[in-house]
């Protein structure tokens, strides 16, 4: 059920603002000490606070304006849009009540102000315990930085006169990622994306802001804050993850359960939308929205970050049919009836292990277990930690596809070998291919079997890979070219397309030897 919000024209809402301003200053009238009522006019004022947010924020709230020129004009009055107001509604009927609130949002809408603004209010006037989350520690909280979202609910809260809301004066009360009210211990706690978001903690509302970034730990992070706080907000605009993200997923059961879910659009904006009108397909237009069009680097980011589109997402993306739906499975366990196959990528940076079981009476290829390592320990840095890894595992022994040889750039000189020798020594004998196939090859087979595979929600390396891997642009414009980018995606990328393309050779020996079709001649085999 989309919440429904009132769009008003940027000349009704300029209005509107005017007067907000001039009842702000009328009201710092009542409350000066220089008013000889201030005392019992404080009094009323607080109580009108408490019961209404709107008015708090209209009159007592600051923000920062970050593409403010003037230094004088950065420190700017909280005055709510009216889409700002029926949100703000929307969010503390969420935690009032106890349900979950999904919100899609484009940039620069000025939510995450937002949903602070109401957490302040939450904190101080009906003493809220509040947890806000984000994908790094970074965006969370670094003091002075109002880019960050604890800063910002403290400069919120220095802002505001004392007798309304207690200053944090106190170490005791201001510290790294946990503000305490000085007079009832309500807590405003921060923390960065974890499998263990939240757990252990009890709150009222709790913010995932940039859900959709949140790499990852997304989804444990949602199931495991599910007994945190009856009210979680997931807040974000679209991201390169498009679809396959958790994000993405709780949204997507709101609108098919018709529970409650905010969708902000740019339109609703009075700024962006001044001069709206919509073009020969319907779509949105004004001067705002054209002259971002022609700031943004693609047209992707326009439909990401402005239009609020997940589909535009697969656009140069290295596996642009994976489906986090179809591809992903909760309770994926090893099948002892079931070969087993183990893909191995090796780098500088980094060597990438997956593991998978093939089941060729139902088509289907189950991903089962990953295993990264980026090398800067002394274990990463040892072929024979993998091994270790390898053996360790509680499975059968695998057929191996890789290309071991491309470890002689991380060649172990103290040990007087290559990584090729030990780990044939060490029982480990990869699968032999005619040719090492070029990454275009690999890249072509691993998006032929994409319809069979089956992962395990474990693997989230693997998974994020599928999501996020991207081709590199042209130099000569926005397309995408044929080469995946070198990134953290990269090598365990490159793993699964080694078993993709050794597995397609594995296929077609196997009809060349049933007759069932003609295939160029290819070699395969354990070597021995």
């Amino acid at each position: 059920m989309q919440i429904p919000i009132k769009l008003i024209s940027a000349e009704e809402q300029n209005k509107i603002l005017e007067e907000k301003l001039q009842k702000r200053v009328d009201v710092q009238k009542l409350v000066h000490e220089s008013n000889p009522n201030y005392s019992v006019n404080r009094e009323l004022i607080k109580d009108l606070c408490k019961n209404d947010f709107v008015y708090f924020c209209d009159n007592f709230l600051w923000l920062q304006d970050p593409e403010s020129e003037l230094v004088e004009n950065k420190i700017i009055p909280f005055l709510l849009y009216s889409y700002q107001e029926e949100s703000a509604i929307a969010l503390i009927k969420a935690a009032t009540d106890g349900y979950d609130l999904p919100c899609e949002k484009t940039r620069k809408m000025g939510l995450s102000w937002l949903v602070c603004a109401v957490i302040v209010y939450g904190w101080n006037f009906l003493h809220w315990d509040c947890l806000i989350g984000s994908r790094t520690a970074d965006a969370v909280d670094i003091r002075g930085d109002v880019g960050t979202l604890i800063e910002k609910c403290r400069y919120m809260i220095s802002q505001c006169p004392e007798w309304l809301v207690p200053h944090l004066n106190k170490k005791q009360y201001d510290k790294q990622m946990l503000l305490i009210h000085p007079e009832h211990g309500a807590k405003i706690k921060g923390g960065a994306s974890s499998p263990n978001f939240g757990r252990g903690d009890r709150s009222k509302i709790l913010l995932l802001d940039e859900y959709s970034a949140w790499e990852k730990f997304d989804k444990a992070a949602w199931t495991s804050s599910s007994s945190t706080a009856k009210c979680r907000v997931a807040l974000s605009t679209p991201s390169d993850r498009g679809k396959n993200c958790h994000y993405y997923t709780v949204v997507k059961n709101a609108k098919d359960k018709d529970l409650p879910y905010l969708r902000l659009l740019w339109t609703l904006h009075p700024v962006f939308a001044d001069g709206l009108e919509y073009d020969e397909e319907g779509n949105p237009t004004s001067p705002w929205f054209r002259n971002e069009v022609n700031r943004a680097t693609s047209p992707t980011e326009v439909a990401q970050e402005i239009s609020i589109n997940y589909d535009v997402s697969a656009t140069g993306k290295v596996f642009p049919d994976f489906d986090l739906e179809k591809n992903v499975v909760e309770n994926l366990e090893y099948n002892p009836n079931l070969p087993l196959y183990i893909s191995w990528d090796f780098g500088l940076d980094q060597t990438a292990l997956i593991w998978y079981q093939v089941d060729d009476k139902n088509r289907t290829i189950y991903i089962i277990d990953e295993y990264v390592n980026d090398g800067k320990s002394r274990e990463g840095s040892d072929i024979y930690s993998y091994i270790d890894v390898v053996d360790n595992k509680p499975y059968q022994p695998a057929i191996h596809f890789g290309d071991p040889h491309s470890g002689n750039n991380r060649n172990l000189a103290a040990r007087g070998a290559s990584n090729s020798s030990i780990l044939i020594r060490s029982g480990i004998r990869f699968k032999k291919f005619k040719q090492i196939p070029k990454i275009s090859q690999r890249i072509a087979a691993g998006r032929n079997i994409l319809d069979k595979i089956i992962i395990s929600d474990k693997c989230i390396l693997t998974i994020d890979m599928f999501s996020q891997w991207q081709l590199k642009r042209q130099q000569s414009g926005n397309a995408s070219g044929s080469i995946p980018e070198h990134d953290i995606h990269s090598h365990i990328g490159d793993s699964f397309s080694y078993f993709a393309y050794g597995y397609q050779e594995k296929k077609q020996l196997t009809s060349n030897t049933t007759n069932k079709r003609q295939f160029s001649k290819t070699s395969s085999g354990v070597t021995s």
